[in-house]
């Protein structure tokens, strides 16, 4: 019995301190983080997607022809409208006369700009831009039929093709991203068991000692689920300080943050952080029982 306590509690420290080879272990954080960190690039997309979707949107600048009548009055009629519509970019609506733009497209047109007669072709024009998420077909239309009808204004300016052509082609792409963050995650899922199988497989002679002298399953399964938890914890850490740093450098401050306060940053933060612990503790869980009285284990 004194033989048998001995070695009980020997194992019982090697089970707690001696779980993994330092440079294993060490591989496998790497590894994991390496991982997760790519996926989390992939994750990130969203955000960007989103962000630059949004920004190319509220680009877009309207036009709003004036009526050929047109005096000072009339002009602020329409910017105060426009001022106080909501889904309006705050001060995108800007007035630009009949000769501003005739010198802008000579200015843009250079030599190329010949015209036949000595009279202006624009009108006066009052430019502005809609916000992202109020920007649909539906919305422009309605607008421009209000302007029309209870404002000075002869006719609304808008890229009628860009609804079914340039914002259907962007909505099918974020479609598309989706279902390959899908397929990165379950393929990340895959590496991170294998990579935990190995960590344990790695470990076999120590829980065929611990078998040998009596030790229960669950007693053998605790340390290693332990440190599976505490790598995948780890790992996750590691891939979000360097997903930071890599971000802050190429980003810079101020889209850095709202990349970090974003709810796709923040969710992809807590899906990395639920799959490294998750699968980290199951594969342990599953390749400890595997090793458990197993054929290797009985040679």
């Amino acid at each position: 019995m004194d033989y048998l306590h001995i070695f009980n509690a020997k194992f019982k420290r090697l089970a707690k301190y001696k779980v993994s080879h330092p440079g294993f272990y060490a591989f496998s954080i790497a590894s994991l983080a390496i991982l997760l960190m790519l996926c989390g690039i992939l994750i990130s997309g969203l955000f960007f997607s989103d962000h630059y979707a949004r920004k190319f949107k509220e680009d877009i600048v309207l036009l709003c022809e004036l009526k050929d009548d047109d005096n000072e009055a009339d002009v602020e009629k329409v910017t105060a409208f426009l001022n106080s519509e909501n889904g309006i970019v705050e001060g995108s609506v800007e007035f630009v006369s009949s000769e501003d733009a005739l010198e802008e497209m000579y200015g843009l047109l250079g030599e190329d700009a010949t015209m036949t007669d000595d009279e202006n072709p624009f009108a006066d024009m009052v430019e502005f831009s809609i916000e992202s998420d109020s920007f649909t077909l539906e919305y422009v239309e309605h607008l421009s039929s209000r302007m029309e009808k209870e404002l000075p204004v002869r006719q609304v300016h808008y890229p009628s093709d860009y609804f079914d052509n340039v914002f259907g082609v962007i909505r099918m792409a974020k479609h598309y991203l989706m279902i390959f963050i899908i397929v990165a995650l379950v393929m990340t899922g895959v590496l991170i068991h294998h990579i935990m199988r190995l960590n344990v497989v790695a470990q076999q002679g120590q829980i065929r000692t611990m078998e040998l002298v009596g030790a229960k399953p669950g007693f053998i399964r605790r340390p290693f689920i332990r440190r599976g938890l505490q790598m995948g914890l780890r790992a996750w850490l590691a891939a979000v300080i360097l997903s930071a740093i890599a971000w802050y450098v190429l980003l810079g401050p101020g889209m850095f943050l709202g990349w970090l306060f974003s709810v796709p940053g923040i969710t992809g933060m807590l899906v990395l952080l639920l799959l490294s612990i998750l699968v980290c503790g199951f594969s342990t869980w599953l390749a400890v029982n595997r090793s458990l009285g197993s054929s290797i284990m009985q040679e």
